[in-house]
C-alpha cells in the first residue's frame, strides 16, 4: 500500500491530478486488492508462475485477461519500427543469409561497454550469428573497437592482469572478437527494431527482462536468456523465465519472489560483468542448444499467450462490473457499509 501510495503522490498526482490510492485508507486498499472482481492485466500463466501461498483466498475468482497489447500487427509492416525501409531489407537479408541468429537487446537499459565486450566474445567463441538492437546503449562495432583500444581500458586490464603473457592473450582474444563482429555475415547492429517481428525469427532472445520485452519474448515462442541488471522487476521476470522452463534467467533461481536487493548494487553488477558474465552467458546458450525441451516449452507458453486477447477481455469484464455492480448501486452500498464499520 505504501509503495503504490507513494507512486500516486510522486508521479500520478503531479502528472494527471489523481491520487486514487493515496486517498484511500489501508483497509480500503486491502478490500479492493482482494476483491473477487479483481482484474489482472497479466496472462493466465501468472498462476503457474506464482506459488499458491502468494495469493489470498479470493484469488480463485480473479480474472486474468492476458497482456494489454495494442495493434501488434501494425508493427509488422511499418518501416518506421525498423528505422526505415533500407534497415528492414537489410534485416531480412541478414536473417535469410545463414543460420538462425540470436537477438540481443537491452532496450532503454544502457549496458556498460565491458558487458558488450563479454557478450560479443561469447558470440564469437560459439560462432553464433546475432542481430543486436543497440537501443540506449548505442553500441556498434566502432564503439566496441574504441573501448577495446582506449587507454583507460588498457590501464584497467593491466591493473587486473599483471602477467604480460596473459594480458596479451586477452588483448588478442578481444581483437579476434572485434574482427568477428565486424563481419556483416555474422552480426547486424540496428538502433531499433520491432520485437514482435524479430523475436519469432531468432533462435534465442537475450534481454534485460523489462516488462514489455519479456512479454514480447514470451509471445514469440522462442527461448530467452535474461540478464537483469537495473530495475527491480527485471529480476522477477528472470525468475519467471526459469520457473516456466522457457529459458535461462541469470543471477536468480526459480523462486517467483527472488531475493534481489544485493543484486541491484552497482558494485555487484560491475563485478558480475567483469568476472562471471562470459561463463554464464556461454553456459546459458549452450544449455538452450542442448535441451530441446526449453524451446518446446517456450512454444507452448506462446500458444497460451497468443490465445488471450487482453484488451477485449478486460473491456468485457469492466463492462460487466459497471452494469452489475455500479449501475445497480451494489458497489456504492458496499463501499458505504465498509466506511461505516
Amino acid at each position: 500500500f505504501e509503495f503504490w501510495a507513494s507512486i500516486d503522490k510522486a508521479i500520478l498526482g503531479p502528472e494527471v491530478g489523481l491520487t486514487a490510492i493515496a486517498d484511500m485508507t489501508r483497509d480500503e486498499f486491502n478490500e479492493l486488492y482482494t476483491s473477487p472482481e479483481r482484474l489482472y492485466g497479466v496472462p493466465s500463466l501468472y498462476r503457474q508462475i506464482m506459488a499458491d501461498s502468494k495469493f489470498p483466498a479470493s484469488a480463485s475468482s480473479w480474472s486474468y485477461s492476458g497482456w494489454w497489447t495494442f495493434e501488434l500487427e501494425s508493427t509488422l509492416d511499418d518501416d518506421a519500427a525498423f528505422g526505415g525501409p533500407e534497415a528492414l531489407q537489410m534485416l531480412k537479408d541478414f536473417i535469410d543469409g545463414g543460420e538462425t541468429p540470436l537477438c540481443i537487446t537491452f532496450g532503454s537499459m544502457p549496458m556498460p561497454e565491458v558487458g558488450w565486450v563479454k557478450l560479443c566474445s561469447v558470440l564469437a567463441s560459439l560462432k553464433k550469428r546475432a542481430v543486436i538492437i543497440s537501443g540506449w546503449s548505442e553500441i556498434s562495432v566502432r564503439k566496441l573497437g574504441q573501448y577495446i583500444e582506449s587507454q583507460d581500458t588498457r590501464k584497467q586490464l593491466e591493473e587486473m592482469i599483471p602477467d604480460q603473457g596473459m594480458l596479451q592473450m586477452i588483448l588478442a582474444s578481444q581483437r579476434r572478437m572485434l574482427k568477428y563482429m565486424s563481419d556483416p555475415a555474422k552480426a547486424l547492429f540496428l538502433p531499433t527494431c520491432s520485437h514482435e517481428w524479430l523475436f519469432p525469427r531468432c533462435s534465442v532472445n537475450i534481454h534485460h527482462g523489462g516488462a514489455g520485452t519479456t512479454a514480447a519474448a514470451l509471445r514469440a515462442g522462442v527461448p530467452s536468456v535474461v540478464f537483469p541488471f537495473g530495475v527491480e522487476d527485471q529480476y522477477y521476470h528472470a525468475a519467471w523465465i526459469n520457473r516456466l522452463g522457457v529459458g535461462v534467467g541469470l543471477g536468480v533461481g526459480n523462486d517467483p519472489d527472488p531475493d534481489i536487493p544485493s543484486c541491484m548494487e552497482p558494485l555487484w553488477i560491475r563485478r558480475y560483468l567483469e568476472n562471471n558474465m562470459t561463463d554464464d552467458f556461454a553456459d546459458a546458450i549452450k544449455k538452450i542448444d542442448k535441451d530441446k525441451g526449453i524451446a518446446a516449452r517456450a512454444k507452448e507458453a506462446a500458444d497460451v499467450l497468443r490465445a488471450e486477447n487482453g484488451i477485449r477481455h478486460s473491456a468485457d469484464r469492466i463492462g460487466t462490473i459497471i452494469r452489475d455492480q455500479v449501475c445497480s448501486g451494489k458497489a456504492q452500498r458496499k463501499w458505504e457499509a465498509m466506511q461505516n464499520t
